[in-house]
C-alpha cells in the first residue's frame, strides 16, 4: 500500500509514484483520466480548500457526470489499478480497501455490508478481477474474480439463487 497521511491523504511523492504505475497499466486515454482524477482525489483530500475545491469540480464534471462513476477519495487503494472502459458506472464504498493490481470493469459496486452497525471492510489481495454488472458487499478477503451466473462451470440443472 502507498503512504499515506493519518486522515488517507497521499504525500506528493506518493501520488507521482501511483500515478506513474496506474498510468502504465491503463492504455486508453479516457481509462487514464479517471485513474489520475481518483488519484488527486486521494492527494487533495488532506489538502487546503482551493485544492479541494478545485478536485470537487473536476470530480462532479468529469468522474460523476460525464462517466457515472463514484470513486471516493477515502477508498485505500494499491498500485496499478486498473479501470476498464473509463469506469463508467464504477460504484465503491469509501470504507473499501483495494490491493494491487486490482482491475475493475465497468457497473461494478464495491460496497460494504453493515452487521449490527458496524461496517464490514472489503479488502482484496492478489490481483482481482472484477467483471461488469457485479456487485460485491459483505466480507471478502483474498481473490475475488466474480463470474457470470450462467457460467459454463455450473451444472445446467442447478437452480440459479
Amino acid at each position: 500500500m502507498l503512504r499515506r497521511s493519518p486522515r488517507t491523504g497521499m504525500s506528493l511523492a506518493s501520488l507521482w509514484l501511483a500515478l506513474k504505475t496506474d498510468l502504465a497499466c491503463n492504455q486508453a486515454p479516457l481509462d487514464r483520466l479517471t485513474v489520475a482524477v481518483f488519484r488527486l482525489g486521494q492527494y487533495a483530500i488532506t489538502k487546503p480548500a482551493p485544492v479541494r475545491v478545485a478536485w470537487s469540480i473536476l470530480d462532479l464534471v468529469y468522474t460523476r457526470l460525464l462517466i457515472g462513476a463514484e470513486l471516493p477519495p477515502q477508498v485505500r487503494c494499491g498500485p496499478r489499478l486498473t479501470l476498464l472502459h473509463a469506469g463508467r458506472g464504477v460504484i465503491v464504498h469509501p470504507d473499501v480497501r483495494l490491493g494491487a493490481d486490482a482491475r475493475i470493469s465497468h457497473r461494478v459496486t464495491i460496497g460494504i455490508r453493515r452487521e449490527r452497525r458496524r461496517g464490514v471492510c472489503l479488502h482484496y489481495r492478489r490481483q482481482p478481477a472484477l467483471a461488469a454488472r457485479r456487485r460485491v458487499t459483505g466480507p471478502a478477503v483474498g481473490p475475488a474474480t466474480a463470474r457470470r451466473r450462467h457460467s459454463a462451470a455450473r451444472p445446467a440443472s442447478r437452480p440459479v439463487k
